[in-house]
């Protein structure tokens, strides 16, 4: 089935369009994933990241805290240090809700560890407070010292775990991030490259399809128009092979500069009959001066007849009067 030119450029236009609007699609979703992974390391990671800073801060704010309340001396000393050691708990407490609000899974291993261990500590910390208060200072420091202290060591290094894990994700999604990129790269200079490749294909066959039926340079075909518009025919021995026929050609350029060639043999035709015409008109007034000479000689043939009948004639009555 041969398509028309509207319908070639139509198709063409139509390719390049679908392969733009691919490549687009491609590339939105990737630039999305990308996005997506940078909002995970900024708005949850390092989030994480932070509040786990935050929270080991508080480990060892606790554990001073719970140092000066053993070596404090006077009651309002203690009770600034127990203040300190309940306020401190409670932002920790703030601060492990907000953290797992931000975890997208659950709780992995270190953490589980590290509530354990925490939880712990806080009952080894409540029983420091009452050994405090009960002036049993001693017992306090060795609790301290002994467990409280292994308990703090857990929790700090649990919570290190913890961060190192974060950033071993935050890693991981730059990974993730820097390969989405480089397969968008990838994908796009693809599409790029076919839709370039396909749009010179697409053209190349167009102009192809074009030229075959004008069949020659719209200039040219313009110049032959006009030289056939102003009467001149002698394009035919530009364009003829000699025999009455075209060259190669097709097209427009064919129909134009066979249009040419027919009115030359038109013309030709129509020479041939005017010659023909006038040399029977010719030979017709040949005939017809003949016919009008033997006219006038039958003519005075019949003029002597006569001329001889008379004088016979006479010569019969002159004889009868004899």
């Amino acid at each position: 089935m041969r398509l028309s030119l509207r319908a070639r450029l139509v198709f063409g236009f139509l390719v390049v369009i679908a392969l733009t609007v691919v490549s687009s699609f491609v590339a939105i979703n990737n630039i999305q994933a990308i996005n997506a992974r940078l909002e995970h390391i900024l708005e949850i990671s390092v989030e994480k990241v932070l509040i786990g800073e935050h929270m080991t801060r508080d480990i060892l704010a606790i554990s001073r805290a719970e140092k000066n309340l053993i070596l404090a001396e006077t009651p309002e000393d203690r009770q600034v240090y127990i203040q300190k050691i309940v306020d401190t708990d409670a932002e920790m407490g703030e601060r492990l809700e907000s953290f797992l609000a931000l975890s997208e899974k659950e709780r992995d291993e270190a953490f589980i560890k590290f509530e354990d261990a925490w939880n712990e500590y806080l009952l080894v910390n409540q029983r420091i407070v009452e050994l405090v208060k009960q002036d049993q200072r001693e017992d306090a420091m060795i609790l301290s010292a002994g467990k409280g202290r292994e308990l703090v060591d857990a929790c700090e290094g649990f919570m290190d775990e913890i961060v190192n894990n974060i950033g071993k994700d935050m890693k991981r999604d730059e990974e993730i991030s820097r390969q989405t990129y480089r397969s968008s790269m990838i994908i796009l200079l693809s599409l790029t490259g076919m839709s370039v490749l396909l749009g010179l294909v697409i053209a190349l066959l167009i102009v192809r399809g074009i030229m075959k039926q004008v069949g020659g340079e719209p200039s040219e075909i313009e110049i032959i128009a006009k030289r056939i518009a102003d009467g001149d025919l002698t394009i035919v021995g530009e364009y003829g092979n000699g025999n009455g026929e075209l060259k190669n050609a097709s097209g427009i350029y064919a129909a134009v500069t066979g249009l040419s060639l027919k009115l030359t043999d038109i013309i030709r035709d129509i020479m041939t009959a005017a010659e023909n015409v006038s040399s029977g008109s010719q030979e017709l007034s040949s005939s017809a001066q003949q016919m009008s000479q033997g006219a006038t000689e039958q003519a005075a043939s019949a003029e002597e007849v006569s001329s001889s009948m008379e004088e016979m004639a006479s010569n019969i009555s002159q004889n009868a009067d004899n």
